[in-house]
């Protein structure tokens, strides 16, 4: 399928700039596949998962974008995990992989997985005081009328955010420049290039976007989730629905189900399936 895609340099949101282009074009109920992208080279009030959250960075410096689809075929529940899965597939697979592993904490944050010596992100420990490695990419997604939008946050640069969060976050070049930039593609190095990479950018975007699809029809999506899951068999202090004002839980991580819930085994050996929250630190004894 070929996403027509609307670029701007500089925006509040993509998300909100999807929704006025979805209402302008109106509504086709009970179509499938009506589908645009929407882009930009740099958003002044992109927001997180979480309200509250921004996402902020340098112009250029990110992958910004979001997917705006009408009539999903009733899936909600799963798209940001799919949506995740699938900026996963690209980046893990040539021409975007860079010799590092990367891994979907749940339900949707992608970040790098720990070496050996347990580091995480240009060579630095993880996360102080929560045992995760610094997150590489966000989604977002909302839904409005018969629309879904799917936003995505890729750090492509170390200026895609400010110096307070470098030890949670990192970026696309600081891990290619980790991994010792092994089988460097011309796509990859466009994308982590300094210089206009706009080019580079939209044409992940519609890859992302494709992959996407590829996954709302495909049964095997939750296995391919399940083998991506960051910490499986590991115990975690998970945050019950907002992680501020929820309740906060110990538990292994046992996996995810078909609807994309998280199971979590307590530590009275009984098994909770969570709609929402955020894995908050890893279980330390």
């Amino acid at each position: 399928m070929e996403f027509v895609t609307y670029h701007f340099g500089v925006l509040d949101s993509t998300m909100d700039k999807a929704r006025e282009i979805a209402i302008m074009q109106g509504g086709h109920r009970g179509r499938r596949g009506n589908a645009f992208l929407v882009t930009a080279d740099l958003q002044t009030r992109g927001r997180g998962r979480m309200e509250g959250r921004r996402w902020e960075g340098a112009f250029g410096a990110s992958l910004l974008m979001t997917l705006a689809m009408e009539n999903t075929g009733g899936e909600t529940q799963t798209l940001p995990l799919k949506l995740a899965l699938a900026l996963l597939d690209n980046l893990a697979r040539p021409p975007y992989s860079f010799g590092r592993k990367l891994k979907l904490k749940w339900p949707n944050d992608l970040i790098a997985a720990e070496d050996d010596a347990g580091h995480g992100g240009t060579g630095r420990t993880i996360t102080p005081g929560s045992g995760i490695p610094p997150k590489l990419a966000g989604v977002l997604c909302e839904g409005s009328g018969s629309w879904f939008f799917g936003g995505i946050g890729l750090n492509l640069r170390a200026d895609a955010f400010p110096a307070e969060l470098r030890d949670r976050a990192t970026s696309l070049g600081q891990l290619v420049t980790e991994a010792g930039r092994p089988g460097m593609t011309p796509a990859l190095q466009a994308l982590i290039d300094p210089a206009d990479n706009r080019d580079a950018r939209n044409a992940l975007a519609k890859a992302v976007a494709t992959a996407f699809m590829s996954r709302l029809g495909d049964e095997q999506w939750h296995e391919a989730y399940r083998d991506a899951l960051w910490m499986p068999g590991e115990m975690v202090v998970f945050s019950v629905g907002h992680p501020v004002e929820g309740s906060t839980v110990h538990g292994w991580i046992e996996g995810v189900d078909e609807q994309g819930m998280l199971i979590l085994r307590g530590e009275d050996g009984t098994r909770h399936r969570y709609l929402s929250g955020e894995i908050s630190a890893r279980r330390s004894f």
